[in-house]
């Protein structure tokens, strides 16, 4: 009796064939890049404490199954990058962020590397909104 092979082998088998016998070229194993790169939610509330997680940083790739990195990298697009730092996927706010000092948006620019070492960079804006209730000018009223 034949031993059944489970199918995600007897694939893995099939193309190494194809591929010895010249069916499928070299181009056919070339792991792809990143295709998007983004965080959610893209809006940061004034005062938040610090540290605190802003976002959770998100990257898609045809031919990977989800293992991502993700590091803060210099570029178009990194102004704000030190008041940031990554744990895992998360993005976290390294200080309580003051819309009177920093203004309505935040860039940061992030790199998504694969399990293949093929990676994506992106430039991302964030939205910080203004706290209408805090006292500005400091008289209690």
């Amino acid at each position: 009796m034949i031993p059944r092979i489970p199918s995600r082998i007897a694939l893995v088998l099939a193309r190494s064939l194809w591929i010895a016998s010249g069916v499928l070229g070299a181009s056919h194993l070339k792991a792809e890049p990143p295709t998007s790169l983004e965080v959610e939610p893209k809006v940061i509330l004034e005062n938040a404490p610090a540290p605190s997680v802003v976002g959770d940083l998100k990257a898609t790739d045809q031919d990977s199954e989800g293992a991502f990195t993700f590091e803060l990298v210099a570029g178009d697009g990194d102004q704000q990058n030190a008041l940031f730092q990554i744990q895992g996927s998360k993005l976290m706010l390294q200080i309580s962020p003051d819309f009177e000092v920093l203004g309505p948006t935040l860039h940061i620019r992030v790199k998504a590397t694969d399990a293949s070492l093929e990676s994506i960079e992106r430039a991302l804006t964030l939205t910080l909104t203004d706290d209408r209730t805090e006292d500005a000018d400091q008289d209690g009223i």
